[in-house]
C-alpha cells in the first residue's frame, strides 16, 4: 500500500508542476483569491449553524490554499533581483504564513 501512496504522491507532485509551469501568477492568484472567499463564506455559514466539522475542514482548506500562495510566490520572487519589492512581498509571505500558524 505504501507503493502506492508514494507513486500516486509522486504523480500529484508531478501534475501540479505541470499546472504550474502553464498558469501565470497573476490567474494563480486571483483562482486563489476567489476561492479563499468562497471558503470563507462556507466558514461563516459553518459558525452560524454550529456545524463544527464543516468549520475545521473549510478552515482547513483556506490553511492549504494560502500555504500553496506562500510556496508559489516566494518561488517567484526567486526570479526577480532582491530590492525593496522583494523583500516587502517575503516579509508578507512571512506574516502570512505566521498568521496562518497560530494554534496548530
Amino acid at each position: 500500500m505504501d507503493v502506492f501512496k508514494d507513486q500516486w504522491e509522486k504523480q500529484v507532485r508531478v501534475l501540479t508542476e505541470a499546472v504550474d509551469d502553464i498558469t501565470s501568477v497573476d490567474d494563480f492568484l486571483s483562482v486563489s483569491e476567489n476561492h479563499i472567499l468562497e471558503d470563507v463564506n462556507k466558514c461563516v455559514i459553518a459558525l452560524q449553524e454550529g456545524d463544527v466539522d464543516t468549520l475545521d475542514r473549510t478552515a482547513g482548506a483556506i490553511r492549504g490554499r494560502a500555504a500553496r500562495v506562500i510556496h508559489i510566490i516566494n518561488a517567484e520572487m526567486e526570479n526577480y533581483e532582491a530590492g525593496v519589492y522583494t523583500e516587502k512581498v517575503l516579509e508578507a509571505t512571512k506574516l502570512l504564513s505566521e498568521t496562518g500558524n497560530h494554534g496548530y
